[in-house]
């Protein structure tokens, strides 16, 4: 923390996504540091992200966007902060916005239909609907 002071901490934003002209959807959303180069992302993950992954990833394409909403630029640098290990990991953002826009379509659409894609996981363990969607409590 003392190599950096960060412009803002938890900067929370509620943005129309993709735009003002046309929003699917407000995009409500904390970044947990904000400088004038750029944001970023503190984790506490156990395991180390790849950056290929990292470049793809939908957090950081909307971190991205909503940098570039509020201070009206593009950040120089995204970065993913592993507390555990205190390494940096940078995310080139080669995703893009489009990506972001076809999975928040997607949600929506399973938010109508009440039709969601199933990705059986660790996540299942802690998800209150896995009785529903498993089909058994463990």
């Amino acid at each position: 923390y003392n190599k950096r002071t960060p412009k803002e901490i938890e900067l929370e934003f509620l943005l129309p996504f993709p735009n003002q002209a046309y929003p699917l959807c407000q995009i409500h959303g904390y970044i947990d540091q904000t400088y004038d180069w750029g944001l970023v992302d503190l984790k506490t993950n156990g395991r180390r992200p790849l950056n290929s992954v990292l470049d793809h990833d939908a957090q950081f394409i909307v971190y991205d966007w909503a940098f570039n909403e509020i201070f009206n630029y593009k950040p120089r640098d995204v970065i993913w902060h592993h507390l555990r290990t205190g390494e940096y990991f940078y995310s080139n953002v080669v995703g893009n916005l489009d990506d972001a826009v076809r999975l928040v379509e997607l949600i929506l659409d399973a938010e109508i239909t009440g039709m969601y894609d199933r990705t059986v996981g660790d996540p299942c363990r802690i998800c209150p609907h896995r009785k529903v969607c498993l089909g058994r409590e463990d």
